[in-house]
C-alpha cells in the first residue's frame, strides 16, 4: 500500500468554514493532469442549463462510478455552489481508478487526491502529493497534517 498524507482544513476561527472548494483546487498545481470523479455531494445552488441541484445530487450519489469532470469542468462547477455541505472527490493519474471503492483505504491509497468536506465543517484531504499539502498548510488557514 502506497504512503498517505492527510490533511485537515478548518479555516480561520470563524463559525462558517472560510475555505471553499474553490480555494483547495487553487492550490493544486497538477490538477489538470488528473482525472476527476465526484463520489457524493449535498450542496445548494444553481447549476447551468437550468439543471435542478437535487437532481444533480441524485445521479451523482446513486451513479456505479460517481460523476467524470474535467479539471475545467470542476472549476466550473466549484463556482455554481451556494453552499457545499458534503462533498466526496477523487482525482487520479489513471481513469480506471475512477470508482467506489470498496473501503477508504483502498481509495486514499490509490487516489492522488481524496478530497472530502464532512457536514460543511472541515475538510479531510487524503494525498500523495505533500508537497500540494504543504501549498496548502503555507496558502489556507487552519491547515494541520495528522498523517505524515
Amino acid at each position: 500500500m502506497k504512503s498517505k498524507f492527510l490533511v485537515r482544513i478548518d479555516g480561520n476561527d470563524s463559525k462558517v468554514l472560510s475555505v471553499s472548494l474553490q480555494d483547495i483546487l487553487k492550490v493544486l498545481d497538477d490538477g489538470h493532469q488528473l482525472h476527476w470523479s465526484i463520489l457524493w455531494i449535498y450542496a445548494i445552488g444553481h447549476l447551468e442549463n437550468n439543471k435542478n441541484m437535487l437532481d444533480f445530487e441524485n445521479e451523482v450519489n446513486t451513479s456505479n462510478k460517481g460523476m467524470f469532470l474535467t479539471w475545467e469542468e470542476l472549476n466550473k462547477l466549484s463556482d455554481d455552489f451556494e453552499q457545499l455541505l458534503e462533498i466526496i472527490l477523487i482525482g487520479v493519474n489513471d481513469v480506471k481508478d475512477l470508482k467506489r471503492y470498496e473501503s477508504n483505504e483502498s481509495m486514499y491509497s490509490i487516489c492522488k487526491y481524496t478530497i472530502e468536506l464532512i457536514d460543511s465543517s472541515y475538510w479531510e484531504i487524503h494525498s500523495l502529493n505533500i508537497t500540494a499539502l504543504q501549498k496548502m498548510q503555507d496558502r489556507l488557514p487552519g491547515v494541520k497534517f495528522i498523517k505524515e
